[in-house]
């Protein structure tokens, strides 16, 4: 079995899927209204939950009701988390949708319009392996038991959040709009670098934008105008944005733009493919880097080099000179 199952089609399916079984677990990091009754967990429901509580972008209110379905429901966080998982014994469930009435990370009316994609499968390698990774998150060093004390300190950062919308901000200006909602923007970063691609490195960009078919939609990645990022770590995950920062010309800095990082990494020669575009927050705004903001990335060019990847927020830190 394998399905593509839209954002709307995500809820229903699942709890159709569980009805025969008893133990589920959620691999999720933001959670929003409506959730619980979307997925049809409800008291004497079995189920390990994992969500990222620390971000501004899950609901406590909603975690909270699913800390008080303990024991039988576990919950715990983890600050890093984006992964999208819905598991069964015999079933897996992998996509973009976040755990909402529509599978969404913000609410509200704003919602309208945002189109979601995932895959379900019971495929029992596949299966399996959603089972390991769910278990090496769970029991990861930096997981955390949901509490009494983390959800309160998580209502009071969620009741004191700013609260952008895809309908009602306006700016234009990325750096506006990440200063005043930093959270939105913690997939963006600024890539700061004084060496080119080696020649085996541009090699194979060259033959991947060569091999390249045109794409079938405009929600698909061209790799025909592909850039290729060599980052050294594994920090920067697929659908993150790259805000390019050339300084291989000492004092006479370039920046092309931004693009999307996507899932496609060539390991054999430490390749990692995005594609060119608009940034987009996680509120679902998109952005081009306006002229005088890339100018202030320039002007702190020495500094970004001596980091290589940050994350825009810290950037604006540095060129606001509070770090």
């Amino acid at each position: 079995m394998l399905e593509l199952l839209r954002e709307h089609e995500l809820g229903p399916r699942f709890r159709n899927l569980r009805k025969k079984r008893t133990d589920i677990s959620i691999a999720v990091p933001f959670w929003g209204k409506g959730a619980l009754k979307s997925l049809g967990i409800r008291r004497g429901t079995k189920a390990r939950i994992l969500c990222n509580l620390t971000s501004l972008a899950c609901n406590p209110l909603v975690v909270e009701k699913l800390w008080l379905l303990k024991p039988a429901v576990k919950v715990r966080s983890h600050p890093r988390l984006h992964a999208k998982l819905y598991a069964g014994d015999e079933f897996l469930i992998v996509g973009s949708s976040n755990a909402s009435m529509n599978g969404l990370t913000v609410e509200g009316d704003e919602l309208k319009g945002w189109i979601e994609a995932n895959v379900l499968t019971d495929d029992k390698a596949l299966v399996a392996k959603g089972a390991k990774l769910f278990k090496t998150v769970w029991n990861a060093e930096e997981t955390t038991p949901v509490t009494r004390a983390s959800l309160t300190a998580a209502k009071r950062a969620w009741k004191l959040r700013p609260r952008p919308t895809a309908n009602t901000n306006t700016s234009k200006s990325i750096f506006e709009c990440c200063r005043r909602s930093p959270e939105q923007f913690e997939h963006v970063y600024v890539f700061a670098y004084d060496q080119g691609l080696g020649k085996r490195q541009t090699k194979t960009l060259r033959e991947v934008r060569k091999n390249a078919a045109a794409p079938n939609s405009n929600r698909e990645g061209d790799f025909r105008k592909a850039w290729g990022f060599d980052f050294g770590d594994d920090r920067v995950k697929q659908d993150c944005w790259i805000i390019d920062l050339n300084c291989k010309t000492p004092n006479r800095p370039t920046i092309s733009g931004a693009a999307r990082v996507t899932g496609l990494l060539l390991k054999d020669v430490n390749l990692t493919l995005a594609i060119p575009g608009r940034v987009r927050s996680l509120a679902g705004q998109s952005f081009s880097i306006r002229s005088g903001e890339k100018a202030a990335l320039k002007r702190n060019r020495k500094r970004f080099l001596r980091r290589g990847l940050v994350l825009l927020p810290q950037a604006l830190r540095i060129i606001d000179g509070k770090r």
